[in-house]
Formats: structure tokens, sequence, C-alpha cells
């Protein structure tokens, strides 16, 4: 329910972040209507105007819905690189600086599932999983 929530609202605000091109591509057919040009030339300037805005919308849609380092905290990841007391873990497909939040356990060696339990800059902060 949550992601079908993110995704109408990636949708809607992909949608207001070309509004100004929107109404710039309505403005100008509405001219080319007024002062009856062609209709071969406006079918092409409504043609060209609707792929430049499908373009833009997909642009828009795709940076609005990329996932935010933000949300990379609760996620479990993989040590790639022992953690002694930094090393490298591996979240969905990214690698992270990591460094254990245990004071007691400073070495977590490879192979290990982590939980990230918070970031400082680019360095996340982990927890062994039990």
């Amino acid at each position: 329910m949550i992601e079908r929530v993110k995704l109408k609202s990636s949708l809607i605000k992909a949608l207001l972040s070309i509004i100004d091109e929107i109404l710039v591509a309505t403005a100008i057919l509405l001219i080319l209507i007024i002062i009856k040009t062609p209709i071969v030339v406006t079918l092409t300037v409504l043609a060209v105007s609707l792929t430049i805005l499908i373009l833009l919308f997909y642009k828009a849609y795709k940076a609005l819905s990329k996932p935010s380092t933000l949300d990379i905290i609760g996620k479990v990841g993989e040590v790639v690189e022992e953690l002694n007391p930094k090393g490298l873990i591996l979240v969905d497909g990214v690698l992270w600086v990591a460094e254990s939040s245990d004071r007691n356990e400073k070495t977590i060696p490879k192979g290990v599932k982590v939980l990230i339990v918070d970031r400082e800059g680019l360095i996340v902060k982990v927890k062994r999983v039990e």
C-alpha cells in the first residue's frame, strides 16, 4: 500500500514539474489554430510537443521515483569487506562504507548480514543481524 502511495505521489510531482511546458505547448498550439496555419503544420507541432512532454515527464518521474539515501536506515545488507572498524557493505546493489554501531564488536567479518541503524554523512552504522 505504501509503494502505491509513493507511486501516485511521484506521478503527481512529475506532472506538476512539467506544468509550465504543458502551458507553453498549449499556448503555441492555440496561436497556430487562431492564425489558421495549415493543419499539417499544426499537427507536426502537436506531435513534436507531445513527444517532448512525454520525455520530460518520464525523466522527471524517474528522478522522483529513485529511492532516497534516507531510506537506507532499517535495510539489511551484507558485509563485502570486513568491518575493522570500517569496511564495505552491499545494500540493494549499492556499496556503502560502514562501521559497527556496537562498541563491543568493532570487527564484523565478510559475508555477515547486517542491519543499518544510522547514517552519518556517507558512512552507515550497522549491527549484526541475529
